[in-house]
């Protein structure tokens, strides 16, 4: 697959991870899949960094275009590239899970970068310099490569996720479809070894205890 400058980041990652944030948030329980929602929010957030990397590198050959020697250029852009500033994951919380609103602060990490990426993917790949050791043009398919390899990270945690929320919900409506097994009736138990044994149960015989309310405790009158 090539993307262009028709792509747009934040709705690929809500397409993505939105199906599962509606899974999630609909568990009994949905902070028993934090972990795996944790796992995606931080390859998730790997991954929009990897694509604010193919926006730095547009931007810093531009920055350095003017810089004559080869070495020197060089040496500006790996200084560029060290100190770019980086996307780090947004903090969880259980009642992110459970809301579904860890999307949206996925999408918002991705919103800035959305029209710079597609302007990037939209744009020509210029020539290498001439004084460059490496003769010849750029890859025309090298930024949409590296966005198909950043939205794999997310696949591959999303992919989990999925499989987790798969097992689930098959407990779930494996339980759902067996009917509860009856607790014993322990009262009934015993009145039966009371009665192979020859004595009289209180339900058998209630005695002075019968007028006694059983749905409350005895007060202490009733219990001198």
């Amino acid at each position: 697959m090539t993307y262009d400058g028709r792509f747009r980041l934040a709705d690929e990652v809500a397409a993505i991870l939105a199906p599962l944030a509606d899974r999630a948030g609909a568990l009994p329980r949905p902070a028993m899949v934090i972990a795996e929602v944790s796992d995606v929010v931080t390859e998730s957030a790997l991954a929009l960094d990897r694509c604010a990397a193919i926006i730095a590198d547009r931007e810093i050959a531009q920055r350095t275009a003017h810089i004559g020697p080869y070495e020197r250029r060089a040496a500006a852009r790996r200084e560029l590239v060290r100190t770019r500033p980086r996307i780090t994951a947004p903090p969880l919380t259980p009642e992110m899970v459970t809301s579904g609103t860890w999307i949206a602060a996925l999408t918002t990490l991705a919103a800035p970068l959305e029209r710079p990426l597609a302007d990037a993917l939209a744009a020509p790949v210029g020539a290498i310099p001439a004084d460059s050791p490496l003769p010849g043009r750029r890859d025309d398919g090298a930024r949409s490569d590296k966005l198909v390899a950043a939205l794999r990270v997310i696949d591959l945690a999303a992919g989990e996720l999925a499989s987790r929320l798969d097992r689930i919900e098959s407990v779930l409506r494996s339980r759902a479809a067996t009917p509860p097994r009856p607790l014993p009736d322990v009262d009934a138990r015993a009145d039966a070894r009371l009665r192979e044994w020859g004595v009289a149960s209180w339900t058998e015989r209630p005695g002075p205890l019968g007028t006694i309310d059983q749905s409350r405790p005895p007060s202490r009158r009733e219990s001198a």
